[in-house]
């Protein structure tokens, strides 16, 4: 059986969250897209932003959860990427996913090892 660290458990409850909250978004998106906008300039703009957004938070949602697999392990990199991506997800309306995502990241680099998990 798989040890639970505490890293691995933050970072996988904060990714629950933001899954959860980007399915929302995802919805929200769906329905801003169908309502029909006023002939005004620029409203055809809407809808690529928010399509263009989506499509990234997907991208880091992917590989947040990949990340929350490998900060199991003594890996350096994935930690510093959760606390980035952690940090980049506080000023959007993933804000508790960022703070879980933060605090992860910084228990695993703080009992990172060097020397332990690298290929050799």
């Amino acid at each position: 059986m798989m040890k639970r660290k505490t890293e691995f458990v933050l970072s996988l409850i904060g990714n629950i969250l933001a899954s959860i909250i980007w399915f929302v978004m995802l919805l929200l998106m769906i329905v801003v897209c169908l309502i029909p906008a006023p002939d005004t300039y620029g409203s055809h703009l809407i809808p690529v932003f928010l399509i263009t957004v989506n499509m990234i938070t997907a991208a880091a949602l992917v590989f947040t959860w990949i990340g929350a697999f490998m900060l199991s392990g003594n890996q350096l990199w994935w930690a510093i990427y959760t606390i980035m991506i952690g940090g980049v997800f506080i000023f959007s309306p993933y804000v508790v996913p960022g703070i879980l995502f933060i605090i992860g990241g910084s228990i695993s680099v703080a009992h990172y090892q060097p020397g332990d998990g690298r290929p050799s």
